[in-house]
């Protein structure tokens, strides 16, 4: 088993989505108390991933220090392609097509935060496997943890932080059908803090 463990923390992804204003599930206050989501917080997204607003109050136009602490648990799943094989005890059907694993294991996680559409903190990383091809791996449950530090000044205009954690679907190798696995988290854990440096 080859593991390949990638990780990519930047400050301003070029896939940021904009942020919409949303129902806000909690409120932080710049210099006050850190604040913590979950996933039962957050709304289901069309990615499979979950999504979450907080307002914020007090950002003065000040230089904002963001310090966000994620982990996120899940399963991840393995990738298929599909197989043509020749069977010439059946001459009246000699083709035939089977699905079977490639042998890539995929667990790949994005963390996205922005404040009114502006970026402040993304984080990709992954427990990927490279596998012989035809093995399944069965135990996909895995964990990523995130440290998405970021200065960042938003001259008064951050109102309200839009979180966004997104699993990576990998398809499978082949056109037609319906992609036997993909990605599902189980658990999500997010603390946000904001200080105000002067």
């Amino acid at each position: 088993m080859k593991k390949l463990m990638l990780g990519m923390l930047v400050s301003a992804p070029l896939t940021f989505t904009q942020a919409i204003a949303g129902e806000s599930v909690d409120t932080i206050y710049v210099g006050g108390q850190s604040s913590r989501l979950t996933m039962d917080q957050m709304e289901m997204n069309t990615q499979g991933g979950y999504t979450a607003y907080i307002d914020m109050e007090g950002d003065i136009g000040n230089l904002l220090i963001f310090d966000i602490d994620a982990k996120v648990s899940g399963r991840g799943h393995n990738q298929h392609q599909i197989t043509v094989e020749t069977d010439y005890s059946t001459p009246w059907n000699p083709i035939r097509r089977s699905i079977v694993p490639t042998g890539m294991f995929y667990y790949e996680i994005e963390v996205a935060i922005s404040c009114n559409g502006k970026a402040i903190a993304y984080g990709k990383k992954n427990l990927n496997e490279q596998h012989r091809r035809g093995k399944l791996v069965h135990d996909k449950n895995r964990t990523l943890e995130f440290l998405l530090d970021n200065e960042r000044k938003m001259g008064g205009t951050c109102q309200q932080i839009k979180v966004e954690v997104n699993p990576i679907q990998v398809a499978d190798l082949y056109r037609d059908g319906v992609q036997k696995e993909k990605t599902v988290l189980d658990a999500i854990s997010l603390d946000i803090h904001v200080l105000e440096k002067f």
